[in-house]
């Protein structure tokens, strides 16, 4: 064969070879999903608005408005050092509205972890951040947002109380403050009583308890005769968040 006739049949073959196949996209592993709940109690009591409870510091209460922050989810190693962080973790607890106590969390970090801390209230950073969206819309917390300047309330519980001071015997907390010596947001660790172990697809449900009777008889007692109101921020708001640690208990993982 003439060299420019083996030439030409060396292209053409060449020609002819199947393309190098596209690379394929790595699988992505199955989603962890950790359902939280957080059911609004009195003590051992599940919350039923428009009914009254004796709390432990002697006074009785009837609920008629309780609302909470809870924001920054985050697992824990033995430690408590931060393993996995919720993104864009805020949420609005209305315990009117049975829907927004669940809060479902998906990730792909499978691991051992041996806790869960979590914020009542909403960080500075976030107090101060303009228009937002998600459950820190402006229109959307509309109950729970003083102003730009003054920022979200991370607790509001309303009632009545034979025992309030208050006009009708009303008793009203609306507590926040970001920044100072009058900041009330508390950062909170529950650690789990065995390891929790999470691989690929699983499912787990986390219980929280969210009590109203340690808001008023533990780091401070709080009685409605003395003190049936606080609306704004300042000394007394702060003095209240220190029962905050106190609140939110684990109940049970499923």
């Amino acid at each position: 064969m003439k060299p420019l006739g083996l030439l030409l049949l060396v292209i053409s073959l060449a020609s002819c070879r199947p393309e190098d196949p596209q690379p394929q996209p790595k699988p992505q592993p199955n989603p962890i999903t950790l359902e939280c709940n957080f059911l609004p109690v009195i003590g051992l009591d599940t919350l039923v608005y428009n009914r009254y409870y004796q709390l432990s510091q002697g006074d009785s209460i009837r609920v008629t408005k309780f609302n909470v922050f809870i924001s920054n989810l985050k697992l824990l190693s033995a430690d408590q050092s931060v393993l996995v962080s919720e993104p864009e973790s805020y949420h609005l607890i209305r315990t009117h509205q049975p829907n927004t106590q669940n809060v479902s969390w998906t990730f792909t970090n499978s691991g051992t972890y041996y806790g869960i801390r979590l914020d009542v209230g909403v960080d500075s950073a976030r107090n101060c951040s303009g228009v937002q969206s998600g459950n820190l819309d402006p229109a959307y917390a509309s109950d729970m947002y003083w102003s730009w300047t003054t920022g979200y309330i991370f607790f509001k519980l309303e009632g009545n109380s034979p025992q309030s001071t208050g006009f009708n015997q009303m008793e009203e907390y609306h507590i926040g403050g970001f920044s100072g010596i009058n900041k009330t947001q508390k950062t909170l660790f529950l650690m789990f009583p065995h390891p929790l172990n999470l691989t690929e697809g699983a499912v787990r449900k986390i219980k929280f308890h969210v009590d109203i009777n340690p808001l008023f008889n533990a780091a401070e007692k709080i009685t409605f005769n003395q003190s049936p109101s606080i609306l704004s921020i300042g000394p007394k708001a702060a003095s209240f968040s220190k029962n905050f640690p106190y609140m939110i208990r684990l109940a049970g993982i499923q």
